[in-house]
């Protein structure tokens, strides 16, 4: 039998003690099992056979892919706080490598096509300016974009051309059918420069429920087409979940990790997106957020 205390051999009443988690797994024939994985989802096997991941470390993380500034984009939603300047240097106080910038898009409501155009273009030129001036840690310009209920995106064709990348993500008309929920996030993560699906479940803990996705079709197209799935580390999001997360790796996919910080102490919450990642048995080869910054520019402008 099994207690705080150890194994006591029922046959001879004796309690067997251990000094470590190690030697106890050691004596049930088992590989030691990180605490994250202790959910009965075939971690006994894997321990059995060695094959429980090497799991992801909070050092291993190089750089933050979704960050607000408070860049006058204009947006459709809530913007940023903190200049660039400033994300820049607590992104230096956290050792990154680089950070990306990812403002909603312009609100198409409020701007005609060129007005769109014409802020993607100034706010490119800005962040030129200062990749030339901050060295120390490394610029991506991606944005995140509204899929919208049609399934096209929330921004003109032509301004694509002012930004490496984009994060797509779900923000109004949570509603819909699964049928036309999971056409209408294919229909917008089918553009070549989307390349993150951003909090893809849409869920916030304890105040709204996900959308209704066929996860194995979005699961399927991702690996496909080498798409990303967000793990958002802000804790009313925790999205994509742990469960979900390890049901994806399953497919081939790989992850991004982002605070979706608004403002610059957000950028201290990456800790519970790598416990999410921990939960859902991923490495650190399965992130992206793991790799250089040359390679994270690479695939995100990989058509």
């Amino acid at each position: 039998s099994l207690n705080e205390y150890g194994i006591k051999d029922i046959k001879t009443k004796k309690m067997k003690e251990f000094d470590s988690e190690e030697r106890f797994y050691r004596y049930l024939g088992l590989d030691w099992m990180p605490p994250e994985l202790r959910e009965d989802r075939g971690e006994v096997e894997a321990a059995r056979n060695h094959r429980l991941p090497n799991l992801v470390e909070i050092q291993d993380i190089k750089g933050d892919l979704q960050i607000h500034s408070d860049y006058p984009i204009e947006p459709s939603h809530d913007l940023g706080q903190n200049s660039m300047e400033e994300i820049l240097a607590k992104a230096k106080e956290l050792n990154y490598q680089y950070v990306a910038f990812t403002e909603h898009n312009p609100s198409v409501s409020m701007h005609t096509k060129n007005q769109i155009i014409n802020i993607m273009k100034r706010r490119k030129a800005m962040i030129e300016q200062i990749r030339e001036s901050t060295k120390s840690v490394r610029i991506l310009n991606l944005l995140e974009i509204d899929i919208l209920a049609s399934g096209k995106l929330s921004l003109p064709d032509e301004a694509f051309e002012f930004i490496d990348a984009a994060l797509v993500s779900i923000h109004s008309s949570f509603n819909q059918n699964k049928i036309d929920m999971t056409k209408r996030v294919l229909n917008g993560l089918s553009h070549s420069k989307a390349k993150i699906f951003a909090h893809p479940t849409g869920r916030l803990i304890n105040q709204r429920e996900g959308i209704n996705l066929d996860f194995n079709q979005i699961f399927s197209f991702c690996a496909k087409h080498n798409k990303a799935l967000e793990i958002n580390s802000y804790p009313n999001r925790l999205d994509l979940p742990d469960n979900l997360v390890k049901e994806a790796l399953g497919f081939g996919i790989k992850f991004t990790l982002g605070t979706d910080s608004h403002e610059i102490k957000g950028m201290d919450l990456m800790p519970y997106g790598v416990a999410v990642a921990r939960r859902g048995w991923l490495e650190a080869d399965d992130i992206w957020n793991t790799k250089s910054y040359n390679e994270v520019l690479r695939w995100l402008k990989e058509k």
